[in-house]
């Protein structure tokens, strides 16, 4: 099943509904241009997310061994990783380009979501990866508080700060 894709409450980013899975999250808008089952991509392809479950009976620690052994699959290397009680985080470098897997149990399942975009753009999505891993989650539960700096659709920024069409929040200087 195609993931559902819907507006979100924050500015560049759609909502994402993996009813197969018992999941959601959110995206940039542009990396739901494209959608197939369990995966959304860029209009061109070369930022993608897909969407897989792991067995159930396996635990966390035994996948996270599995993510992160010594010998990484060939031009695939691990920069970062880190396990905690009910997730992990293991990403790096695949050729060209920069992956980010999160493995979390969510409802008694085993869910990762795997975040690959040119390493070229790192700088361009380094804080959507840490805003998608933030709102990774069962259905139904709680909203991510915002990333730091991003606005509501609605254009609600803190007191003092206005709200762009960039998305981000400025601060007021003077009177703007």
């Amino acid at each position: 099943m195609v993931p559902v894709v819907e507006e979100s409450g924050l500015a560049g980013y759609s909502h994402v509904i993996l009813p197969v899975l018992g999941a959601e999250l959110a995206v940039p808008d542009a990396l739901a241009a494209k959608r197939s089952p369990n995966r959304l991509a860029t209009e061109d392809g070369s930022a993608s997310v897909e969407f897989t479950e792991l067995p159930p009976a396996r635990t966390l620690s035994e996948l996270f061994a599995e993510a992160t052994h010594d010998k990484p699959a060939p031009g695939r290397s691990v920069t970062y990783k880190k396990l905690k009680d009910d997730w992990f985080v293991v990403s790096g470098r695949a050729g060209a380009a920069i992956y980010y897997e999160k493995t979390a149990r969510l409802d008694g399942r085993n869910l990762r979501f795997t975040f690959q975009f040119p390493a070229a753009q790192k700088k361009e999505f380094d804080e959507d990866t840490s805003y998608m891993a933030s709102s990774f989650r069962a259905l139904g539960a709680p909203e991510p508080e915002l990333p730091k700096g991003r606005c509501r659709t609605d254009g609600e920024c803190p007191k003092g700060y206005h709200c762009p069409p960039s998305g981000f929040c400025t601060i007021n200087w003077g009177d703007e």
